[in-house]
């Protein structure tokens, strides 16, 4: 009798392998009550500990693997950080291991666009108590800190102090952000459950086309309670306690130590020309 061939797609579906290893990972000590208190503790931890990151796709030329055990490995074992589909691919899994009614939705990147882009992004829902909260730890920059609920027009604040609102609008959701005091589009996406299958071409076009940003500079991101730091290209910023400062990253010795000293990254592979970028 011939034997049946395993799905090529199946450890997009395989459950999160050790959720004890994950919590150490992120420093999250308190309960494990699928709550709205959990949830937002989880996520501050999360933005903290694991960084938004590019790196492979930048210097590997990499397209990142979405298995659950792939992600477990790069993002846990190797303490590395990573983009969109694989930070909020491996949250999502914790979640859901934590008892949360959460599910994954497909958006498009409308901050700093002119024009609509393609769908590229993966985010997270999570409902609780009847309510229904957005949860992303997957995009960088001036996503919100803390889950929001989605409702219709609202202003509401993040745990970081930023505001955002939401509209809604037939069949898609657009997230806005304050900005000089002006709300500006962030996100626009849909909030129905997606396959993980789903996400495959999107993280294939991401990490492979010309139009995405990631093959053409380095993008790294992260949170810190008293603030947060960034490189974009050859610019290293840090800012505490409201104050920015900013360093040209010119060797690879002094990425190398930026990499490990304000992201926890010891990058493995050889590091492609960065310099001159993001001026």
């Amino acid at each position: 009798m011939e034997e049946k061939k395993r799905s090529p797609f199946a450890e997009l579906y395989a459950p999160l392998p050790d959720v004890d290893a994950y919590l150490e990972r992120i420093g999250y000590t308190g309960g494990r009550s699928a709550d709205f208190a959990t949830l937002c503790a989880l996520m501050e931890c999360q933005l903290n500990a694991i960084p938004f990151e590019n790196l492979d796709v930048f210097h590997g030329h990499l397209e990142p693997e979405l298995g659950t055990e792939a992600l477990f490995d790069k993002l846990i074992r190797r303490r590395r950080g990573g983009y969109c589909f694989e930070l909020n691919g491996l949250f999502w899994r914790l979640l859901e291991a934590l008892g949360f009614h959460s599910w994954c939705g497909v958006g498009r990147i409308a901050f700093g666009r002119d024009h609509l882009s393609p769908p590229a992004h993966r985010v997270i829902f999570v409902e609780i108590d009847g309510v229904r909260y957005f949860c992303d730890v997957g995009f960088g920059g001036p996503i919100p800190a803390s889950p929001l609920p989605v409702t219709g027009g609202e202003i509401h604040t993040c745990a970081a102090g930023r505001r955002y609102r939401f509209l809604r609008g037939g069949e898609e959701t657009t997230l806005f952000v304050e900005r000089g005091g002006v709300f500006v589009p962030m996100l626009i996406f849909d909030e129905k459950p997606h396959d993980p299958v789903d996400y495959v071409p999107l993280n294939c076009f991401c990490a492979r086309s010309p139009a995405q940003p990631f093959l053409h500079r380095q993008m790294i991101w992260r949170m810190a309670r008293e603030g947060r730091c960034s490189i974009d290209g050859d610019l290293l910023r840090v800012t505490r306690n409201g104050v920015t400062e900013e360093t040209r990253l010119e060797t690879e010795t002094a990425l190398r130590e930026a990499l490990l000293t304000h992201f926890d990254i010891d990058y493995p592979g050889e590091l492609r020309e960065w310099r001159g970028q993001g001026r």
